[in-house]
């Protein structure tokens, strides 16, 4: 069974999420995770992609 400091802990850890999520709802914080307004566009994307897979194709022989 969980001590009181663990269950202290789990509690501001929900706090803690609790707070990032009305700040990302209200716009104050922008979700790092987002990659839908990224500033990259897609065409760049996938020429990195593909010289990223030449790479992986050069280094591991397949």
């Amino acid at each position: 069974m969980m001590n009181l400091e663990g269950l202290e802990m789990i509690a501001v850890l929900v706090v803690v999420v609790a707070f990032v999520k009305v700040l990302e709802q209200f716009g104050l914080l922008e979700a790092s995770y987002d990659v839908s307004d990224s500033s990259v566009p897609p065409n760049d994307t996938r020429v990195i992609s593909e010289e990223m897979r030449a790479e992986m194709t050069l280094l591991t022989g397949s």
